[in-house]
């Protein structure tokens, strides 16, 4: 395990573990590295925010403050800046620290985090020895110290020192002279990495992200025994093998956790500790694995197509989740990597889950136009007839919602594709740009009534009217003639 994060700040008063437990899974994890990360590393302050009188200490002028105002005043008086300047330490040759080691040397001091460190140090030395587990439970309870004191740098280091005791005795065969099981040791090794993970993305650097992605792809392993290399053997595949192929290896990579549910006679109860909630781990781990940083070595963004898939197959366990949101995921990601094939199959899945569901006819006809616009794009008749197969086939639900081909745009893209597919030439070249016309004039006709707007699939589905127009020009450029 890499130890490489000088970066991370020793101190950072930005840290509130009401808010990011990193010991617990939380909705901002699934989005810390799919946008901005917070500026947890930006240049510290000596102060913290809350009202701690050991945070409001002048190492400088060696004086105890009562609030953070008096505490903040003072720090701008001439006796303070003198003081900080006589008491502040040079370089051989004159210089002075750098404005890192200044800051650090500003932080707030508290006997309390000076004993921490002191029992870290112990408790490392304790790691090392010929019996190493008495160290465990010292560093968990150190590390959960140390993110409650603001200290991710410390934090890091007792997880760190956590893990790596726990994976020397997870692979020993001697048993521990203490105490120690091996399913205390494999569920600390779990909850230890998922929490490092967590603090990795806080300072949300490529070392930092990889780092994470790893610790979380070892805990699915171990803990949901989700075998990482299958798993990244599959994710290699993902641009090359038919979706269907991928659901079936992600069904068997999750076998266990599978035949476990399916044999349950009651729904599966809600875990007060989420960690224990594989739904809730699968969404986080989909989120780390989603952002701006890319190795091409470690397949990062096939390795996300496999954890959809497997959310996917898995949500139908656990309350709370929809299989179709994640699957609709793995189409927009195929879609943006130009992989039609595969999105077009996304789509079909989409329409059969969300129609099984009973849910909004328009969603699952929208995915399904949408499903045929992709097959169409790159000429795969064979799927373009399966589509229409099931377009035929598609029932009336109830007289207020009628079948797929009620709606305009996809009576032309159904005529469309019965034109390409037969080469009829004669409807490409005079009946399909006046349907295209026509429906070009309706979308962009705002005055329609209610029910006029409910017949426009891409009125429904895609409210940017850029987007829109975008739509149809892909509709126009499908027509050879």
């Amino acid at each position: 395990m890499s130890n490489d994060f000088a970066h991370i700040p020793e101190y950072d008063k930005q840290i509130n573990f009401d808010i990011l437990n990193i010991f617990s899974p939380s909705e901002r994890w699934r989005s810390l590295t799919q946008s901005q990360p917070p500026q947890l590393n930006k240049p510290l302050t000596t102060v913290s925010n809350n009202n701690n009188n050991n945070n409001l200490y002048c190492t400088a002028c060696k004086k105890k403050f009562s609030n953070v105002a008096t505490f903040q005043g003072h720090l701008k008086s001439a006796k303070h800046i003198a003081n900080e300047k006589k008491n502040k330490p040079k370089k051989a040759g004159g210089h002075v620290p750098s404005g890192r080691q200044q800051q650090q040397q500003q932080q707030p001091q508290d006997p309390a985090v000076k004993e921490g460190l002191n029992q870290l140090k112990q408790a490392i030395t304790i790691s090392k020895s010929s019996n190493p587990a008495p160290a465990v439970g010292v560093l968990w309870n150190l590390s959960k110290n140390f993110y409650t004191f603001k200290r991710p740098q410390s934090t890091y280091q007792a997880l760190h020192h956590l893990i790596n005791t726990l994976e020397s005795l997870e692979s020993s065969s001697v048993v521990p002279m203490t105490g120690i099981t091996p399913s205390q040791i494999t569920s600390t090794l779990y909850a230890s990495r998922l929490a490092l993970a967590r603090l990795a993305c806080l300072y949300a650097t490529e070392t930092c992200i990889l780092f994470a992605r790893n610790l979380y792809l070892n805990a699915l392993h171990d803990k949901w025994k989700l075998d990482r290399d299958q798993l990244e053997s599959l994710a290699q595949q993902c641009d090359t093998i038919p979706l269907d192929q991928i659901l079936v290896q992600c069904q068997q990579l999750a076998h266990r956790y599978i035949d476990r549910e399916e044999k349950r006679v009651t729904p599966i109860p809600i875990k007060a500790d989420k960690n224990q909630s594989l739904m809730t781990i699968l969404t986080e781990a989909i989120g780390m694995f989603q952002d701006n940083f890319t190795n091409p070595k470690e397949n990062q963004g096939d390795i996300v197509i496999v954890l959809l898939c497997l959310a996917t197959l898995v949500s139908k366990y656990e309350m709370g989740y929809q299989g179709y949101t994640y699957m609709e995921m793995v189409s927009q990601m195929y879609e943006k990597r130009a992989k039609h094939y595969q999105a077009s199959q996304a789509r079909v899945i989409l329409y059969s889950m969300i129609s099984a569901d009973g849910e909004d006819k328009t969603i699952s006809s929208w995915h399904l136009w949408m499903a045929l616009l992709l097959a169409l794009e790159i000429d795969d008749f064979v799927r373009v007839d399966k589509i229409l197969q099931m377009i035929d086939h598609d029932p009336i639900v109830d007289s207020s919602h009628d079948n797929i081909l009620s709606y305009l745009d996809m009576q032309v893209l159904v005529s469309l594709s019965k034109a390409l597919k037969q080469q009829d030439y004669t409807t490409l070249k005079h009946t399909i740009p006046h349907q295209l016309e026509h429906l070009e004039l309706l979308l962009q006709d705002d005055n329609q009534d209610q029910e006029d707007r409910l017949k426009l699939l891409l009125r429904r589905g895609v409210t940017d009217p850029v987007k829109r127009n975008e739509f149809l020009l892909r509709l126009q450029m499908l027509n050879p003639v």
